[in-house]
C-alpha cells in the first residue's frame, strides 16, 4: 500500500523524470536540468523553465516533496505545534526560582524548542592584591516570537495578503467610483 501511495508518474520517463528527482535535491532548476543531461548553460535554464511548467513534472515534484515530508514525519499538525512552542513559550520556564538559567536537559521540551541557542562567555578579573575571579555570563537566544505568531496567524487565515471582492464585479465598482469622482469634480 505504501509503495502504491508513492508510485512515480508513469507518464514521465527518462530525462524528464530524472529532472524532477534532481530538482528536489536543491530546487535549482538550471543545475537539475544539467544533471539530468540537458545542455548546459543558458539552454539548460530555458529547458528547466519549460519542464517546470509541465503539469506532469509539477505533479512528480509535489509527489517527491510529499514523500520526503512523510518519511521525515513532517505534517501540518507538527509544524503548527512547533510554531506554537516558539510563539507561546514562556522564557520563565528556562530559569529556576532564583533566576538562574536551568541546565538545558532540565528544561521542558517546549522550553527547549523555543531556544535558538545559549552563548556562554567567561572572563576573569583580578584586583591588585586580590584573587582572580572568573565571571561566566550566559545569554539565552530565542527564536523570533513575532515571526512565529505571524506564521500561525497566516496559517489560520487571520491575515490576508490579497483582497477578496464578493458580489458585484470589481471592474464595475471601479467604473462607478470613477464616474462619481468625475461628477463631484465638475460640481
Amino acid at each position: 500500500m505504501a509503495t502504491e501511495k508513492w508510485a512515480p508518474n508513469k507518464k514521465l520517463q527518462g530525462r524528464a523524470l530524472l529532472f524532477a528527482h534532481e530538482y528536489v535535491k536543491d530546487f535549482n532548476s538550471r543545475a537539475a536540468a544539467e544533471r539530468a543531461g540537458y545542455a548546459a548553460g543558458k539552454n539548460a535554464q530555458t529547458r528547466a523553465t519549460e519542464l517546470l511548467h509541465s503539469p506532469e513534472i509539477q505533479a512528480e515534484i509535489r509527489r517527491l516533496i510529499d514523500k520526503a515530508a512523510d518519511e521525515a514525519g513532517v505534517s501540518a499538525a507538527r509544524l503548527i505545534t512547533e510554531y506554537a512552542k516558539v510563539a507561546f513559550g514562556d522564557i520563565g520556564d528556562c530559569f529556576d526560582d532564583d533566576g538562574r538559567l536551568l541546565p538545558v536537559k532540565s528544561m521542558s521540551p517546549e522550553a527547549r524548542a523555543a531556544i535558538a541557542g545559549v552563548d556562554v562567555e567567561t572572563s576573569t578579573t583580578s584586583a591588585e592584591d586580590g584573587p582572580v575571579t572568573a565571571i561566566t555570563t550566559k545569554k539565552l537566544r530565542r527564536w523570533d516570537k513575532i515571526k512565529a505568531l505571524d506564521s500561525l496567524a497566516r496559517i489560520h487565515g487571520m491575515f490576508q495578503d490579497h483582497v477578496v471582492v464578493h458580489g458585484e464585479d470589481f471592474a464595475n465598482q471601479l467604473v462607478k467610483a470613477r464616474e462619481r469622482a468625475r461628477t463631484r469634480s465638475r460640481a
